[in-house]
């Protein structure tokens, strides 16, 4: 599933982030940060349903901002 599109559950599914450059990537669900590292690849195990997006900083300032992926709702 890619941005702007949805699961009807989170059973088994992993959201995989990657970046064309190391940066800070945060994802978030429903709008609260659920995982954050430095780097160029973030993978998460899902736990949760709930809408997730990625916010990603490059220097300190916003560089990507994804739009979200609803699971389960």
């Amino acid at each position: 599933v890619t941005a702007g599109g949805s699961l009807t559950d989170y059973n088994k599914a992993e959201i995989i982030i990657k970046t064309p450059d190391k940066a800070r990537i945060i994802l978030i669900r429903n709008g609260k940060c659920i995982s954050e590292m430095n780097g160029d690849r973030l993978e998460c195990k899902l736990k949760e349903n709930g809408l997730y997006r990625a916010e990603v900083y490059k220097k300190n300032r916003g560089w990507i901002f994804s739009n979200h992926i609803r699971i389960g709702l």
